[in-house]
């Protein structure tokens, strides 16, 4: 019976120490942000080796440890102009922001496209007439040259209405929201492409999506 005894006593001796270690790990990792450490813990379990996570406060930036072999296309450029890849990180990013339930964001999202076509409808009745310093930016982020009061509260009347669009979250969990972002890769190897995307549709399947339709 003292054998026994011993031998439990001795095995939760040994035992102790590494459950107690795993458990304070998380906590350290976690303790210092305000995302939710069930899913960041349910992300952990997803990752291969070859794949780190970094944690901050309220955003996290997942990454593949060796980098790839792909071109980043910047806005305008398209898959067919990409004539040499370079060796380039993957990543991508999860923003904690304020949360909103999925009616909420069904309400703000008819709100703002009501907002653009009151401003499509004035640009093309009225400011398209107004002299502009024609930037690579949105026609509301234009400079604008009223030549008289009535055009200067037009301009003003547009600007206005495109700052009141919020800009919606892509997803959430629980009572968390989330803005994901990803630069778009071309891939040059279909393996490394595979990869990548496959870590990243299981992160992101963790999630609820706000609008399948998206």
């Amino acid at each position: 019976m003292k054998r026994k005894r011993l031998a439990i006593i001795t095995v939760f001796i040994l035992f102790f120490p590494v459950f107690g270690y795993s458990q304070s790990k998380d906590i350290n990792i976690f303790k210092n942000s305000k995302i939710s450490s069930k899913l960041l813990r349910n992300i952990k379990t997803i990752f291969p080796k070859n794949w780190d996570i970094e944690i901050q406060e309220e955003k996290l930036e997942i990454k593949r440890k060796d980098q790839i072999s792909a071109v980043i296309l910047l806005p305008g450029m398209s898959f067919d102009s990409v004539s040499h890849y370079v060796q380039t990180p993957y990543y991508f990013t999860l923003e904690l922001t304020d949360f909103i339930s999925p009616d909420e964001f069904m309400r703000i999202r008819k709100n703002n496209q009501r907002l653009e076509e009151d401003g499509e409808l004035l640009y093309r009745e009225k400011i398209i007439d107004i002299p502009s310093e024609r930037a690579k930016a949105p026609p509301w982020e234009w400079n604008y040259y009223p030549r008289t009061d009535e055009e200067t509260r037009l301009v003003k009347k547009y600007k206005y209405i495109y700052s009141q669009i919020k800009i919606l979250p892509d997803y959430y969990y629980h009572n968390q929201s989330f803005y994901f972002d990803q630069p778009m890769y071309k891939f040059e190897n279909l393996n490394e492409e595979n990869e990548c995307r496959g870590i990243t549709g299981k992160i992101i399947r963790l999630l609820n999506k706000y609008d399948e339709n998206l």
